[in-house]
């Protein structure tokens, strides 16, 4: 269903997500119960209507504060954790050196959209987004990227149409993405 642990993050904190189906959910449980306890203060000779509305209320409650306790346990609501990652590379046979620092979530997830890149994937804010804070964080990444000269707009005129690699940009992401991930520690 999802790609990535990142898409099902995203996914279960969507409203939609945190209370909608929440709210069916529990409606639908304290219904089918308060017809049910309806049901038997009716053959008991109780007032059916006072049984059905209060344990309906009663139980959706219930089920509602279980749902959602649940659905926020599978999303992480607290800060979002960042680890820098430096990019080096070498130009003019060796006499400049340029770097790159960026936050992002993991190294692990950053070479995985390299390797997306790489493999002909877009440097669009969907794909990037797994691995950044936020919107903002990518499009300080792709502004950066073009400020290096590691990529280009495709219009200028008009960005959301996407950007494209450089020849460097190519090198860089290509040897990003070949690097031995098991080698990376304290990054």
């Amino acid at each position: 269903m999802f790609r990535n642990v990142d898409e099902a993050r995203r996914f279960y904190a969507s409203p939609s997500v945190v209370w909608f189906i929440p709210t069916i959910v529990a409606l639908t449980a304290g219904i089918l119960v308060g017809a049910l306890i309806g049901l038997v203060a009716w053959r008991m000779g109780m007032s059916p209507l006072f049984s059905f509305l209060i344990t309906a209320v009663v139980v959706s409650l219930i089920v509602w504060g279980f749902v959602t306790s649940w659905i926020f346990g599978k999303i992480e609501l607290g800060p979002y954790k960042t680890t820098t990652i430096r990019i080096e590379w070498e130009e003019n046979e060796g006499r400049t050196l340029k770097f790159l620092e960026l936050d992002t979530a993991t190294p692990e997830q950053f070479f995985d959209v390299c390797k997306m890149v790489v493999d002909g994937g877009t440097l669009s804010i969907g794909n990037l987004q797994p691995c950044f804070r936020n919107r903002e964080s990518v499009q300080a990444f792709q502004r950066e990227l073009i400020t290096k000269n590691l990529a280009m707009w495709n219009n200028m005129d008009e960005p959301k149409q996407g950007m494209s690699l450089t020849s460097k940009g190519q090198a860089v992401f290509n040897g990003i993405a070949h690097y031995p991930t098991d080698e990376v520690s304290g990054v």
